[in-house]
């Protein structure tokens, strides 16, 4: 695939890259892999995406820090990526699906102009949460960083709270 093929162009150009996973899944590709930088591992996770369509709009995001230098990365809308998170979620429900949503509600991203049209989901994602048996702390704990981990002890009722903040005339 692309990806392959540019990591063995960047080994070829004296870059060590070392690729932990490379695979194509049930909705489209996944990678982790380590880039080796000046004694450095720094891990990088690729997952694309091939459930649906999408609008072919793409927003350009300026991405710096203070390792490597200033990169930009092509992503779909904020909006379109948050309506495919609520698809996973209402139709997988996996801990990850879950963790996404408090993320994107802490966030204050357009999570409400998304659902502006569809009312009822924030009552089905709260229904679908209440009859969760998913031990989030065992099944995240291992992805998240440690400032993260106490959230997960009752990470149902930080967002069962969460989502009635963000949506309290819709639960009530």
């Amino acid at each position: 695939n692309s990806i392959q093929t540019a990591l063995l162009d960047m080994e070829r150009e004296g870059h060590r890259i070392h690729i932990l996973e490379s695979k194509k899944t049930s909705g489209g590709y996944l990678a982790k892999i380590n880039f080796l930088f000046t004694g450095f591992s720094v891990p990088v996770k690729i997952e694309v995406s091939q459930r649906k369509k999408h609008s072919q709009q793409y927003e350009q995001t300026l991405v710096s820090n203070d390792f490597i230098p200033a990169y930009t990365i092509l992503h779909l809308p904020q909006q379109e990526l948050i309506q495919e998170k609520i698809d996973c979620l209402l139709s997988r429900a996996k801990p990850r699906d879950y963790f996404d949503l408090y993320f994107i509600l802490r966030r204050r991203l357009s999570f409400q102009e998304v659902l502006g049209r569809h009312k009822a989901i924030p009552k089905k994602i709260f229904e679908q949460l209440q009859k969760t048996k998913i031990n989030f702390s065992a099944e995240l704990k291992q992805f998240l960083p440690l400032h993260l981990h106490p959230l997960l002890k009752d990470f149902a009722a930080v967002l069962k709270k969460e989502l009635k903040q963000t949506f309290p005339s819709e639960l009530a």
